[in-house]
This record gives structure tokens, C-alpha cells and sequence, in this order.
């Protein structure tokens, strides 16, 4: 049986507004990996490499419900993560030995205990001098509508 859009758009509702994972009251952590991996229902966190160079530190998602649309654009029902103060923004503050190359990020709880969720850049990001960083587009969740389960 395909879900309505009325029961897919409740579902979203409810994974954003969860307070034992997305809608969580202890903030959610996004962390940039650095050794290529493949996004997928079974990655785990033990097979992720994070970030280690100067400055870098996994940045915390709003607390709370987050954002839930329909993008129109892409016809995918989204949870958009609540962006800290600064935007989704790592930077570098000495140059790393050897140079690091961001391939994804992902999202993990506060514990990082569960990993929730990763994306790959749409081109790896090599770190080797201080000064540099990284910006990534508001950080989402997409979810096809209809799509069964």
C-alpha cells in the first residue's frame, strides 16, 4: 500500500518534532568526514573518518522541532535542520600536516551514538592552509512523497 500525502506529510511532522532523535532537546551534531565513504541505510559510524584539522569542531543543530516542507521543486517532503548562529560553517586555523579532503558530512545525536543521517559534497574540499573553510547549503533530510515503504 502507497501512504497518502496526508499520513507521509504527519510522518515527517512527527520525525521533526521526535525528542528522541530529530526534534531532540540535546542538540544533534553535523561533522565533516574526511575519507570517502557511500551514503547509504546501513553506514555506520564507525566506518566515518571526522575532521581533526585547527579550528574544526562538529557544529550543533538547533534544539527542537525542525523544519518541515514540501519542496515543490524537488517533489521530496524535507526536514531542514535548524542551522546555528554562523550558518554551517568549519574553518580552518592553522595549516593541517598532512592536508585533510572533506568528501561528506553527516549527523549524528548529541551522544554521537546514532548516526541520522550523510551527504556527499558535490566535489571533495581539500583543507591545507589556515584561513581556509567550508560552507554548506542548509542541511536536509528529503523524503520522496508516495515512495513505499
Amino acid at each position: 500500500m502507497i501512504p497518502s500525502r496526508a499520513l507521509f506529510n504527519q510522518l515527517a511532522t512527527l520525525l521533526a518534532a521526535d525528542s528522541t532523535t530529530i526534534g531532540s532537546a540535546t542538540a544533534m551534531k553535523v561533522h565533516l568526514a574526511v575519507a570517502p565513504f557511500t551514503p547509504g541505510l546501513d553506514l555506520s559510524l564507525g566506518t566515518l573518518t571526522e575532521a581533526t584539522f585547527t579550528g574544526y569542531a562538529a557544529l550543533l543543530v538547533g534544539t527542537g522541532g525542525q523544519l518541515v516542507y514540501y519542496d515543490v521543486a524537488t517533489g521530496y517532503r524535507t526536514i531542514e535542520l535548524l542551522a546555528p548562529a554562523g550558518g554551517w560553517h568549519w574553518g580552518c586555523t592553522v595549516a593541517p600536516t598532512p592536508a585533510q579532503t572533506v568528501s561528506g558530512l553527516y549527523v549524528t545525536d548529541g551522544a554521537d551514538a546514532n548516526l541520522w543521517g550523510s551527504v556527499l559534497l558535490p566535489a571533495p574540499v581539500s583543507i591545507s592552509a589556515a584561513g581556509q573553510g567550508i560552507d554548506v547549503a542548509p542541511i536536509k533530510f528529503a523524503f520522496l512523497q508516495n515512495s513505499p515503504f
